[in-house]
């Protein structure tokens, strides 16, 4: 949500007229929406004992859908002020329409989506008892398919379910025929107070098959570039589509739905080493998810994926560490990469009426360090992602408030990254989330040497546009994102990767939903089965997550079968081959002196 002129919410503050000025430094613009005219100084810091103000700082991660404390204000006779930023405004300073003002001209996918997102804060809100937030119509403000709140409601008992049906009743009133019927017969169970993971199975579900009627197709464009000032190039990423040195080599096993961008942190041989192998790694991975994906017949919960993606990024994390090991490394010796990396899975699904449909749009976005992910349509920006750093991880602990933490010397300090964790540790914590593609936008993935300069906040609009309107290819996109990064005299490595998804109608004559259901699954995985070419020995064991006992689903409420992907098999494969592509790094990096490396209680350093 948008702070570019640093727009605040007040908690507390609607007594204060508009145009006043608070505290020599706030401004009343509206409501209760204030201006900092001072934003390069600290703000009043409140008291963390407040458990208010710890709900804040612990519930930070939901930064996508809840706003973050900024700081306070006391007016004498007035109770204390919170000032909250990244509140869901527009550039000009109005707050985006509440979920009520928006809700009859969404589509049904869009409207579930909407419930769906409600519903994943239900519980992280209610543990610090302000469920409230999400059962106020007025609190709750949409931008496009994202909700966002204004502000933390809090009550002294939690509500309870019943209080959530009620409230989506009154919505789904005016809902279309085709999913009244179905989300009215949620809310009665949800009254019931039957089990929450099976309610949010069936309304999974519901999500999934309206996400699968639409049309999808998914088109990847990427490129890294050493910049003006380094020699060489720390970064790699997937796929590699832009060279401004003319060399690419075709890629016969190309997966247009997956996007990787890894920056090095070593500063030397050793970071290129590590983010080349960790985005040889992923993909190899995501292949062998692609494979088994092909041959599920059952929809697998969004928790089952987040938990092998999670596998996957660790699995990444021994290899580079097992290198660092075997040579000896330790402290900011060890070699390491940060990751982010997006993979389009296309489940498929059976709808009430027996249809099948190859595609449930479904979007698994994960990362471990800063570099970062945007969901960028015409008409807005949004960051997807928060960085692994020093600041982020004590706001999320509780023990001070994001601008406090921003004044540390340390602040940008990455906590982790692929490699720096000894192998076999499972303290590495990836971070996961699912999104659903149900509009025309483009994910853009970059590494730090982008993001950290202002360039997409400036450039993002123009660039877009043109892409939408036709005037450049997602290639040329790429290179001109390059070249902005690489001006100005940048001492960054600079990487980027573009996934244009489109789901309009005009999607569907280019091509991108082919006739019978059989040739849209095959289309909706990239053809990978006619396209990857896997060694014909088994030479890579794949390390899964094991899942937890399934809960058996109560028979008013039937949710899709929790199975993960079935095949240890053809991920076997995968792992070992993996090691094999290891050991071969092995050899070879085993020919380089001794670079310095990354200490995770170590600033990152870069040349």
């Amino acid at each position: 949500m948008n702070t570019s002129k640093c727009y605040l919410w007040s908690v507390n503050g609607s007594s204060v007229p508009v145009g006043e000025i608070v505290a020599n430094r706030y401004q009343v613009v509206g409501g209760q929406i204030w201006q900092d005219t001072q934003p390069q100084n600290l703000p009043q810091i409140p008291d963390r004992s407040d458990p208010k103000v710890l709900a804040y700082l612990q519930l930070s991660p939901y930064h996508l859908h809840l706003p973050q404390l900024y700081g306070a204000v006391e007016i004498p006779g007035n109770s204390l002020i919170l000032l909250l930023d990244r509140i869901p405004v527009t550039p000009e300073g109005t707050l985006y329409p509440s979920i009520t003002e928006a809700w009859a001209d969404a589509p049904p996918v869009r409207q579930v989506y909407w419930l769906w997102q409600l519903s994943q804060l239900w519980n992280p809100l209610n543990s610090f008892g302000a469920g409230l937030s999400v059962l106020t119509p007025e609190n709750i403000r949409v931008q496009g398919w994202r909700i966002g709140l204004r502000e933390l409601m809090f009550t002294p008992s939690p509500p309870g379910l019943g209080a959530l049906s009620r409230c989506w009743q009154t919505w789904i009133e005016s809902c279309s025929d085709d999913i009244r019927e179905p989300l009215s017969r949620l809310c009665e169970v949800m009254g019931q107070g039957k089990r929450w993971d099976t309610i949010t199975a069936s309304l999974n579900q519901i999500l999934l098959e309206l996400a699968a009627e639409l049309p999808l197709k998914i088109t990847t464009a990427g490129g890294t570039d050493a910049g003006t000032v380094r020699s060489h190039n720390e970064d790699s990423c997937y796929p590699i589509t832009v060279s401004q040195k003319g060399n690419l080599t075709p890629e016969f096993d190309r997966i247009q739905e997956l996007a990787i961008v890894c920056d090095g942190l070593d500063g030397h041989e050793g970071g290129e080493v590590a983010s080349e192998l960790a985005v040889r790694s992923l993909k190899l991975q995501v292949q062998g998810l692609l494979l088994e994906l092909a041959e599920q017949t059952e929809v697998v919960e969004p928790t089952v994926w987040i938990d092998h993606i999670t596998s996957v990024l660790r699995i990444v994390n021994n290899l580079i560490a097992t290198q660092n090991e075997s040579k000896g490394r330790s402290g900011r010796q060890r070699m390491a990469t940060t990751a982010i990396m997006a993979v389009q899975i296309a489940q498929q699904v059976k709808t009430a009426f027996g249809l099948d449909f190859p595609n449930t749009h479904e979007l698994y976005l994960a990362h471990v360090g800063d570099s970062r992910a945007y969901w960028i349509t015409p008409d807005y920006c949004q960051v997807l992602t928060q960085d692994d750093d020093f600041a982020n991880s004590k706001v999320a602990k509780g023990e001070c408030l994001h601008r406090q933490a921003a004044e540390h010397d340390n602040a940008t300090q990455l906590i982790q990254a692929l490699g720096t964790q000894h192998a076999d540790n499972q303290e590495l914590v990836p971070h996961v989330q699912r999104l659903i593609i149900e509009e025309d936008g483009i994910l853009l993935l970059c590494s730090d040497g982008l993001s950290d300069r202002q360039t997409i906040k400036q450039y993002w609009q123009q660039e877009i546009n043109s892409i939408f309107a036709g005037q450049i290819s997602l290639e040329e996109a790429v290179n001109r994102w390059l070249e902005f990064g690489a001006s100005d005299q940048n001492p960054d490595n600079v990487s980027v990767v573009l996934m244009y998804c489109q789901v309009s109608p005009q999607a569907d004559t280019q091509g991108s939903t082919p006739q019978s259901a059989t040739e849209q699954k095959t289309l909706s995985t990239g053809t990978i089965n006619a396209q990857l070419s896997l060694p014909e020995s088994p030479e890579f064991v794949f390390q899964q997550v094991a899942p937890e006992p399934e809960a058996k689903p109560e028979p008013d409420s039937p949710q899709p079968k929790k199975t993960p992907p079935k095949g240890v098999k053809i991920m076997v494969w995968g792992l070992l081959l993996l090691l094999l592509l290891a050991t071969g790094f092995g050899l070879w990096y085993s020919g380089l002196i001794d670079l310095p490396g990354l200490n995770p209680s170590q600033p990152r350093q870069e040349e």
